[in-house]
């Protein structure tokens, strides 16, 4: 057996429930799944592998199934080049 190094990032979008319980489901639909678009090129970019999607959270790995010494970093990279995909959600107004 084969033990390998790997850094697990978790991206969950904070008080969605609350703020999208305000709008239609299908405009919820549109915009969580943008969402995850938009972190999933993210992490790809950054070398990592997505593992699921599940609520309105997005599970990814580094290091698995291909190491780099550096996916650490990578996963801190590909955080910090999403960090704005979440503004949109947010509707007009809303602070």
């Amino acid at each position: 057996m084969e033990r390998k190094l790997a850094t697990v990032l978790f991206v969950d979008l904070v008080d969605s429930t609350e703020s999208l319980n305000r709008v239609d489901p299908e405009v919820v639909r549109r915009r969580v799944s943008r969402f995850f678009d938009q972190v999933s090129h993210c992490i790809v970019t950054h070398g990592g592998t997505v593992e699921k999607f599940a609520g309105d959270a997005v599970m990814a790995a580094f290091g698995v199934p291909l190491a780099h010494e550096d996916d650490a970093e990578r996963t801190v990279r590909g955080q910090l080049s999403r960090s704005g995909a979440s503004d949109w959600l947010r509707p007009t107004g809303v602070g």
